[in-house]
């Protein structure tokens, strides 16, 4: 069965999950909204889900092609949890998770953002180099990594921050 995902406005959303719903039979849509899954039968049900949106649950009878559009939620961005490289739900995060809004960086009076986030987040120690142009050492909870150094992704994350605002 093929289909497509789209928003209320009608925008297709690259990126959903379409799960065939009681199996671990699922698929992720495509450029354009659209997915291909081998149903198990004609009476399976699909679970179509996006982050930002309602999950849907819709009944395939037989269909060969559905179009599904998902309505808007934004009552649940809070449970977003953005890292380096993707997004996930906070639901599904086994470690540990510690933020700092942009107001609360926006509020203090520092020229960086390494600066505004020392002391705010639990298990994070940032130390000041003194020197123009140069990050201090950041460690998160310990020096704990394989080259007893995990300042590395951090500072390139911080680096990547301060060079988008």
């Amino acid at each position: 069965m093929t289909g497509k995902v789209t928003d209320e406005s009608g925008a297709p959303l690259d990126g959903a999950t379409v799960l065939e719903k009681g199996t671990k039979n699922s698929t992720l849509t495509k450029d354009g909204g659209i997915f291909r899954l081998n149903v198990s039968s004609a009476k399976a049900k699909l679970v179509i889900s996006f982050i930002g949106h309602e999950e849907q649950e819709i009944a395939v009878d037989s269909k060969a092609n559905l179009s599904v559009s998902l309505k808007n939620s934004n009552d649940n961005l809070s449970d977003i949890v953005v890292i380096g490289y993707q997004a996930i739900r906070k639901k599904d995060v086994t470690g540990s998770v510690a933020g700092i809004s942009q107001q609360d960086i926006k509020s203090r009076p520092v020229t960086t953002a390494l600066e505004a986030m020392q002391g705010k987040i639990a298990g994070v120690d940032i130390t000041s180099n003194e020197r123009p142009g140069v990050l201090g050492n950041i460690t998160i909870r310990g020096v704990r990594s394989l080259t007893a150094s995990n300042t590395r992704f951090l500072s390139w994350t911080i680096f990547r921050y301060q060079q988008a605002t």
